[in-house]
């Protein structure tokens, strides 16, 4: 079951009982719902730095409970980043700099603004350590 209650106790009583695998739906919840034992997420987040991410799942699975927190401490700034306006337009935005995408949405939605790209894309290049012509898919 996705949870994207933002109610921990329920996603706790979910876990506990074990009848359902349960699933994380809210990006800046992921850490503390896999470290309680989610299955995993659907992050919609993990669609730039993707790697990090699959690391991030990687790390907790195996036990590599600080690495896996370095790591979450890394990417939750970029994650809040990407949800400064209402999903999916700041991922959208990010996609289409890469490349990937245009940069629009079906109304009522409006594009990102510049800024919130600009303050994501920022987030993406000094933790990915790459130089922005490595981020992009052209």
């Amino acid at each position: 079951m996705k949870d994207c209650s933002a109610d921990a106790g329920a996603a706790e009583a979910l876990l506990a009982d074990g009848r359902l695998a349960l699933l994380g739906g809210n990006d800046d919840e992921m850490f503390d719902q896999l470290a309680r034992g989610a299955s995993g997420v659907i992050a919609a987040s993990s669609q730039v730095r993707t790697a990090d991410f699959v690391r991030l799942v990687d790390g907790l699975r195996a036990g590599r409970l600080s690495e896996a927190r370095r790591l979450w401490r890394e990417l939750l700034p970029l994650t809040r980043a990407l949800f400064a306006e209402p999903n999916p337009v700041v991922i959208k935005g990010v996609l289409a700099r890469q490349g990937w995408m245009g940069d629009g949405c079906r109304a009522p939605m409006l594009p990102a603004s510049r800024d919130s790209v600009e303050r994501a894309w920022a987030l993406i290049e000094r933790g990915a350590g790459r130089t922005p012509g490595e981020l992009s898919r052209r």
